[in-house]
């Protein structure tokens, strides 16, 4: 269990699931299954993902700059993510 957890594969499983999760609010709304509003969980997925993209390249050992690019990756959907939430109606 501890190889499993330090060799960062279990980050590699979450990820998997987030892009599936976006995946799958994109199509239900293409169905019309949810409103169109639903798009703006897609910047707080975006910012988890690449959170723990950097972490996943840390534990596989990706160079410093490919982890602080995802983080600012993250920083920047996060950012979206905070003008969406708090603009004016």
């Amino acid at each position: 269990m501890a190889e499993l957890l330090s060799g960062g594969w279990v980050v590699d499983l979450i990820l998997l699931m987030v892009l599936l999760e976006a995946g799958g609010i994109i199509l239900a709304i293409r169905l019309g299954l949810l409103a169109p509003s639903a798009h703006g969980l897609l910047p707080t997925l975006a910012s988890g993902f690449f959170v723990l993209a950097a972490l996943a390249a840390a534990l596989h050992g990706a160079g410093t700059l490919v982890t602080c690019a995802l983080l600012a990756m993250a920083l920047a959907a996060h950012l979206l993510d905070l003008r969406l939430r708090l603009r004016r109606p």
